[in-house]
Parts: C-alpha cells; structure tokens; sequence
C-alpha cells in the first residue's frame, strides 16, 4: 500500500515488530527510540549475509558452495577493531547456518523476483515496512507467494519470527487481487540463526492477539518517545 511516514505516525519495522512483542518495557523503549528517529546512515547488522545470501540465489535455488565460500572470506577479512571482527563472525556464522538448510528454504516453481523496494502496510494504525526479499509469481496457477529472511541472534528468535510471517502474510493478502490470488502455504519466513523454515501455515490465535496488543502499546507508547 501507499502511505506516508511522518514523525507523528507510529512506524516500525517488522523485524523489530517481531522483537517488540516479547521484549521488555525498557527493550521497548528502545526499539521505538531507535524507530522514531531514525539512522538513514547504519547499515543492518547482517547486511553482508543477507546481501550474499540474494547474491547465491539464481533459477530458484542458493548457491552453497558460493555461500561457504562468501563466510570463509568474511571470517578472515581483516577487521579495525574488536566490535568489526566480531560482525564479520557473526555474519559468517549466519551463511554456514543458512548454507545447512539452503534445500529448504527454496521458493516454489516459478518466475522470480529479487525485491529491492521497501513496502509498507498499516495495521490497526502503525505503518509497519515489511518487504519480502523474493516474490514467486506461478502464471498457470495465477498465484504469488513470499520468502522472507530473519537474521537474529535473539533467545525468542523463532517466536518473533513468527509474529513477521503472520505481518507478511497480511501484506500478502492486501497485495491479492481478483486475477492473481495470495498463496498462503508458500509462503515462508527463513529463520537462519535457528536453522528453521516456518511455512506459511495458519497460525493459532495466540500470535494475532500478541500481534494486536504490541500494536496497541506501540500507539500508546509513541507520543512519549522523544
């Protein structure tokens, strides 16, 4: 969907969403602090793994041996300080990880495409950007589906991951239309920390009423973020 950020509008990402639902009120904080106002200068933490991981993806597969190789070049780049040397680790850990699970995590036949443009949907109020890294369109079905990738470290990692495939799937069925419909079981969000692919399944209940009620807090929280 279309729609304009502004600093009265509560926005946030939908990795940082997925973080949102079981962080602590000062963890929450935080997040909305570092939302709020923004750093159009940071790079994402694990942005060589993600951009290696597109890199080895080609005719609906993934490269193993181009991802191994990209960690190896990673684990012996040479680093200025400590905090570099331990990104390039943790992003080489992040491609041996994916590498292992790379056969899982391949999108359905069909025609591919690498999305490099943010998209945004509003839900209950808070502009959320979720961009799906790869869109699988299947014209003889007339179907489209998503593959979404999470880089995290976090202990509720694969909870949070879970809240992010329940916000794409939103997206997805926003985006459907009478001639090309929303392929929910397709659709899957890539967890490479903990080695998981979460299918596009329904999921219980319980995520649609963390979802809500994170959203509620974010509106409420907003105005009193500095």
């Amino acid at each position: 969907m279309d729609a304009v950020p502004s600093a009265d509008r509560p926005r946030i990402s939908s990795n940082q969403l997925g973080e949102f639902v079981f962080a602590t009120p000062a963890e929450r904080a935080r997040i909305l602090r570092d939302q709020k106002r923004g750093n159009t200068f940071r790079s994402p933490y694990y942005q060589s793994a993600s951009n290696a991981v597109l890199r080895a993806f080609n005719g609906g597969r993934y490269d193993v041996s181009a991802l191994r190789s990209t960690a190896d070049e990673l684990k012996a780049r040479e680093a200025k300080h400590r905090n570099q040397a331990t990104k390039f680790d943790n992003n080489a850990e992040m491609l041996r990880r994916f590498a292992s699970i790379a056969s899982l995590a391949c999108p359905p036949a069909g025609e591919h495409t690498v999305v490099r443009r943010d998209a945004l949907i509003e839900l209950d109020g808070v502009l959320v950007s979720v961009r799906p890294e790869i869109t699988t369109v299947r014209q003889n079905d007339a179907a489209f589906s998503y593959t979404k990738f999470r880089y995290s470290k976090s202990k509720v990692s694969e909870d949070s991951s879970e809240i992010i495939l329940l916000i794409l799937l939103k997206f997805g069925r926003a985006q459907a239309s009478e001639h090309l419909n929303f392929d929910v079981e397709s659709t899957k969000l890539v967890d490479c920390f903990a080695r998981s692919v979460i299918q596009g399944h329904r999921l219980g209940g319980s995520r649609e009423k963390q979802l809500s009620s994170a959203l509620g807090e974010i509106r409420r929280l907003w105005p009193t973020i500095a």
